[in-house]
């Protein structure tokens, strides 16, 4: 059952309404409903009372309306997964037609546009390097400054790089380079480069 209501609850109420829909017959269309109105009442509670909530309704169905709920669920399932396909064939495509306009410039640009590129990512990498060894670097030295005044501890704790922060700085490099940036590439190579990994362990 839980399963059944993670399914749903990430789906839903329209595009359950909209699965049974593809199924036809009135069946499938009651039993969608039923289930799209109890996501929607599901909307307002925490993530557990949620799934209780679905798990309540589906359990009190009878029989024959619980086979149209799997097979629902798998429907959902199959449109979640062509989804998922469509929008990484769709990434894929638009970092081809970067590299291939990177490299077009770069063969037939004028030389201010085979020069700019270039220069952005070596910008972007010297950036990027000087934010994060600044960043760790201070994170380390401000508790060397802590003190007791008055019996009180004054501490001096800063946190280091940003991720995030680091990940836009280093974004025109990994383009140029050929990546999409540390969380879209580590979506599509199951061993992450060395560079990354470097990356990864100076924000840690």
């Amino acid at each position: 059952m839980s399963l059944i209501a993670t399914a749903l609850l990430t789906a839903g109420p329209s595009l359950i309404r909209m699965a049974g829909q593809m199924f036809g017959g009135d069946k499938a269309a009651s039993v969608s409903e039923k289930l799209a109105s109890a996501v929607e009442v599901a909307g307002g509670m925490s993530t557990d009372g949620a799934k209780a909530h679905i798990e309540q309704i589906v359990s009190g169905m009878p029989a024959e309306d619980v086979v149209v709920v799997m097979q629902l669920k798998v429907k959902l399932e199959d449109i979640a997964a062509e989804r998922e396909k469509n929008q990484l064939n769709h990434q894929l495509g638009m970092h081809h037609e970067t590299q291939e306009t990177i490299r077009t410039e770069a063969i037939n640009g004028t030389d201010y546009v085979k020069e700019t590129r270039p220069k952005m990512a070596r910008l972007s990498g010297y950036s990027g390097t000087a934010y994060v060894l600044g960043a760790e670097l201070v994170s380390r030295i401000a508790p060397l400054f802590n003190h007791v005044e008055d019996t009180v501890l004054v501490a001096y704790t800063i946190a280091g790089a940003s991720p995030i922060v680091a990940g836009v700085l280093y974004g025109p490099l990994f383009t140029y380079m050929g990546m999409r940036t540390v969380d879209a590439f580590s979506k599509w190579k199951q061993t992450p480069s060395p560079a990354i990994d470097l990356i990864k362990g100076m924000v840690k």
